[in-house]
């Protein structure tokens, strides 16, 4: 991924492993919208099987009149595109914000980001998004889920805003043994290594999982 121009949104969509022995693995297409932070307008030829970018449901779409977006990645879950988003968003954060607070969106960017990619559904795309709220940043990941995932999610994420460290320290023992339920380490580094409040939104068989820090 190139840097993109100053006060740009770039959007990514990217398909999954396709395994065609080319050793082309995954199709990807970039576009950049420069100065106004809009979403990608324009879609590339011969993609007519895709569903627009700017095609969005409520709990992909929690944003106020003040929130700018300046990351967008739509993949499908199981797509190998984890190193190359979080290379590519430390170092947008790094242009951008002071160096603590890329290192809180580098951390949410590759746990968040993870587990979505690992554990989402392929029904429906899996969508990241950065957004700068003047005040705050957000780190926003969304995909399809099952009930029992995002029971898990919501549970865990209420354990955190009541004791983050003794959570994260619970996480730690429960990774280390393996014991049952699993381990969700990546959300209780989030919340306690990088001292960022997390909160999860679901709406019916969607979640959307959102990281904010000030800045």
């Amino acid at each position: 991924m190139n840097k993109p121009p100053d006060n740009s949104t770039l959007s990514v969509r990217a398909k999954p492993d396709e395994g065609d022995g080319s050793g082309n693995r995954q199709r990807q297409r970039c576009s950049t919208d420069s100065g106004d932070g809009a979403f990608n307008r324009q879609r590339q030829r011969g993609s007519s099987e895709d569903e627009p970018v700017s095609r969005r449901t409520d709990v992909d779409d929690p944003r106020g009149i003040d929130t700018q977006v300046i990351l967008r990645v739509v993949c499908e879950a199981g797509s190998s595109i984890l190193e190359p988003t979080h290379l590519y968003t430390t170092a947008l954060t790094k242009i951008k914000f002071r160096p603590t607070i890329s290192e809180k969106i580098g951390l949410a960017c590759w746990e968040l980001f993870s587990n979505a990619l690992s554990y989402g559904s392929v029904r429906r795309p899996v969508v990241l998004e950065l957004c700068d709220l003047k005040n705050f940043v957000e780190l926003r990941v969304s995909n399809e889920s099952i009930a029992a995932r995002c029971q898990l999610l919501e549970k865990r994420i209420q354990q955190l805003h009541i004791d983050a460290k003794g959570t994260y320290l619970e996480e730690m023992r429960r990774s280390v043994s393996g014991a049952l339920p699993r381990a969700t380490l990546g959300l209780a580094r989030v919340a306690h290594e990088g001292k960022m409040d997390l909160t999860c939104t679901i709406q019916n068989s969607r979640v959307l999982v959102t990281a904010r820090c000030s800045l």
